[in-house]
């Protein structure tokens, strides 16, 4: 489980940290085939979050189903984890004319791939 201490984040619906407080959530278990997968399928918070989607280091091997402490936006009346424990999102791409770009968080574009498996960021194991 995470540490009770840590920071408040915003809600990654509303953006506001005024209505966030800590909560225990449970998890459901997901599918096992995603189980070796290096990126998250899911938001944190947007439903079909899963025990596979944590960072290993934050799993438990006694259950497939766990309670770990996230946050809870009151307004939105969602439940979410912070980011430091899910595993990563999987990387977006765009096509081009000239072939595959990746799509940074930030909007900026990577090299050229003809592709998507030929960019060492989109392996899933």
């Amino acid at each position: 489980m995470t540490s009770l201490t840590q920071a408040i984040e915003q809600c990654p619906r509303c953006r506001s940290t005024d209505n966030v407080k800590r909560k225990l959530l449970l998890l459901n278990k997901g599918a096992l085939s995603q189980a070796s997968s290096r990126f998250r399928t899911a938001c944190a918070c947007e439903g079909g979050f899963t025990v596979q989607d944590l960072k290993p280091e934050f799993l438990s091997l006694l259950s497939h189903e766990q309670f770990i402490h996230g946050l809870y936006c009151g307004i939105c009346g969602i439940g979410f984890i912070s980011e430091a424990v899910a595993k990563p999102s999987a990387p977006a791409y765009k096509l081009f004319s000239d072939g595959w770009r990746r799509v940074f968080s930030d909007g900026k574009l990577g090299p050229v791939v003809e592709r998507i498996a030929d960019d060492p960021d989109s392996s899933v194991l």
